[in-house]
C-alpha cells in the first residue's frame, strides 16, 4: 500500500534522529528512546519473594489455562502479590494477555507498585518496558527473558525470574528479592 499525503508530515519531522520502540517481537530492528528517558529512573521498592511463593504462583497460573489446555496455542498472564493470583488472563498473544491484566487492575482500582506479573510468555524487552512503566518490581515467567530485557532489568532494578518448572527455575536480575523460604 502506498499513502500519499496532503500535508506537511510534521510527526516524522519530529521523530528523524531519533530512536523509537517498535513492536517487532524480535523481528527488524527495534529502537528505544523510551529506554532512554527510563534508565535514569530505577522501579523503587523493596518487595521479596520466597522460592515456594514463586513455585506456588506458577502452579496457581498453569491451573488456570483452560483455554491453553484446550488449544495448546494460548498465553496466560496474572497480577498477583506474593501470595496468589489476583487477576488472570489469557490471549492467543503475550502482549494482549498482559494488556488485559493491567487494563483490569486499572479498572479494578488495584496498584501495581508492589504487585507481580506471572506469565507463560517470554519476557521480551517490550514486556519488561510495560512492566516498568507501572512500576513493577518482579517478572515471573515459565519461560525464557531476552538478553535486552535481562539488560533493563537490571538497569531498571527489576527482578526477573524465568523458567519456573517444577521446582526450579532461574533468577537473571536483582537476586536480593529473592527471600529465605
Amino acid at each position: 500500500m502506498e499513502i500519499e499525503l496532503n500535508n506537511e508530515n510534521v510527526l516524522a519531522g519530529k521523530l528523524f534522529g531519533r530512536r523509537m520502540i517498535t513492536s517487532g517481537c524480535g523481528k527488524g530492528t527495534v529502537f528505544y528512546s523510551t529506554l532512554d528517558s527510563l534508565l535514569g529512573k530505577t522501579v523503587m521498592g523493596e518487595l521479596k519473594i520466597a522460592p515456594e511463593q514463586v513455585r506456588s504462583l506458577m502452579d496457581e497460573l498453569q491451573s488456570k489455562g483452560e483455554l491453553f489446555r484446550l488449544t495448546g496455542g494460548t498465553h496466560i498472564a496474572a497480577l498477583a502479590d506474593c501470595q496468589r493470583l489476583l487477576v488472570t488472563f489469557e490471549d492467543i498473544g503475550r502482549h494482549n494477555a498482559l494488556d488485559k491484566i493491567i487494563g483490569e487492575s486499572l479498572l479494578q482500582g488495584i496498584t501495581t507498585e508492589d504487585k507481580i506479573i506471572v506469565t507463560s510468555g517470554r519476557l521480551s524487552s517490550e514486556i519488561l518496558l510495560k512492566a516498568a512503566k507501572l512500576k513493577f518490581q518482579l517478572l515471573i515467567s515459565r519461560a525464557a527473558p531476552t538478553s535486552l530485557s535481562v539488560y533493563l532489568a537490571e538497569k531498571l532494578n527489576i527482578t526477573l525470574i524465568g523458567f519456573v518448572r517444577g521446582r526450579r527455575f532461574n533468577v537473571y536480575t536483582n537476586d536480593w528479592r529473592i527471600s529465605e523460604d
